[in-house]
């Protein structure tokens, strides 16, 4: 009997013996073999990416990702659609606290800084320049400084340097969290690129779960896993030897 390789396996019943790309695989129906859902997610893994170069600078490692039981054990790399899966992020965004607001907006910014524990009164400081600046896609949604403690900024001490408006555009540093997401990833049938539509964005801040909208940050996310997953699927196409069809 053929041994099957970890990366491939057949989809089917329907296969015939070695056809043309080297011992260790096999025809399947239509010629096209399969990936291993399991493999697919281990190398999808532990992948971290720059996503924005200028500043703030984003970068997104996939720590994780999780399968439903009852997930599809394997597709096709010509064409599929892999639907509601899970998957855990870490996102690293470096800047100063006015470039964060400008990437992800003013809620979600606030959010993330009581997050990392940036200091009350940088915090009081964004909520006064809230209305007076660009923040990116994220409109200002009543509440959004339910977060922020009230307190009286010193004019002396470490809290100063940030609470001042020269203070709020220096400062550089960089911020990581996690972020949780579902998503939905499909290639179509001819196409190199794979396309992700990300949903359900959430963190945790003081252990109680944080919806984030942020369209900016689900793009970053969404584009860290296409591009990942279409470096896969080119190289396991290239290493097997097998050609993806073209849809014309």
């Amino acid at each position: 009997h053929l041994r099957l390789p970890p990366v491939l396996a057949c989809a089917g019943a329907h296969c015939s013996g070695p056809c043309g790309m080297g011992n260790n695989a096999v025809c399947c129906e239509g010629n096209a073999p399969v990936f291993t859902l399991q493999v697919f997610k281990e190398q999808l893994e532990l992948s971290r990416r720059k996503m924005k170069d200028e500043k703030p600078e984003v970068y997104v490692l996939v720590k994780e990702v999780l399968l439903k039981e009852d997930a599809q054990p394997s597709f096709s790399p010509a064409k599929f659609q892999l639907q509601g899966i899970q998957v855990d992020v870490q996102v690293e965004i470096t800047g100063t606290n006015m470039q964060l607001v400008q990437e992800l907006g003013m809620e979600t910014a606030m959010k993330l800084m009581d997050k990392v524990g940036v200091s009350a009164s940088t915090k009081q400081r964004s909520s006064e320049l809230n209305g007076k600046m660009p923040t990116g896609n994220s409109p200002k949604v009543a509440g959004c400084t339910s977060l922020i403690e009230p307190k009286e900024r010193k004019e002396e001490g470490p809290e100063k340097v940030a609470s001042g408006a020269g203070g709020w555009e220096k400062g550089e540093e960089a911020k990581v969290f996690d972020v949780t997401a579902v998503f939905t990833m499909t290639k179509e049938l001819g196409e190199d690129d794979v396309s992700v539509h990300a949903r359900d964005l959430e963190t945790v801040v003081h252990g109680h779960k944080q919806v984030i909208q942020s369209d900016s940050l689900r793009k970053h996310i969404e584009g860290a896993l296409a591009k990942r997953a279409a470096e896969i699927v080119a190289q396991q196409a290239k290493d097997r030897g097998y050609r993806v069809p073209n849809s014309k």
